[in-house]
């Protein structure tokens, strides 16, 4: 019986680690097995909850786009604007209502009409 509870535990753990690293599919198909051999009530509930989180992460990830590098390059944040080559006064201040830390920098964005690329800087 012990060995059985370690697999289980050991199973469940790999779940986890697939949730966290995106891989829902397969976490599913884990916490679904241990769904099905488990008779306990509340490690069920628990393993259901899982699951729902994994089925629900993996609907909601259909809506998320992966940026993709196209270029990379160090440069001091000062010459982060003088990098792209834009026209001037094109970027404007993104503020951030939510964000509670006073910064000297200024979060900013250029989204020109119908673009399909953004840019932005972090700070």
């Amino acid at each position: 019986m012990l060995s059985w509870a370690a697999a289980a535990f050991a199973q469940e753990r790999l779940a986890d680690s697939l949730h966290r690293s995106c891989n829902f599919t397969e976490a599913m198909e884990i916490y679904d097995s241990l769904l099905a051999s488990s008779s306990d009530s509340l490690e069920r509930e628990r393993l259901q909850t899982k699951l729902l989180c994994s089925e629900n992460a993996s609907v909601m990830s259909g809506f998320v786009n992966e940026p993709v590098v196209v270029a990379k390059h160090l440069f001091s944040r000062e010459d982060f604007f003088l990098y792209y080559p834009l026209e001037d006064r094109s970027w404007r201040p993104l503020p951030n209502l939510l964000d509670s830390l006073p910064d000297t920098y200024v979060k900013a964005t250029w989204m020109p009409e119908g673009a399909e690329e953004i840019y932005f800087s972090r700070r």
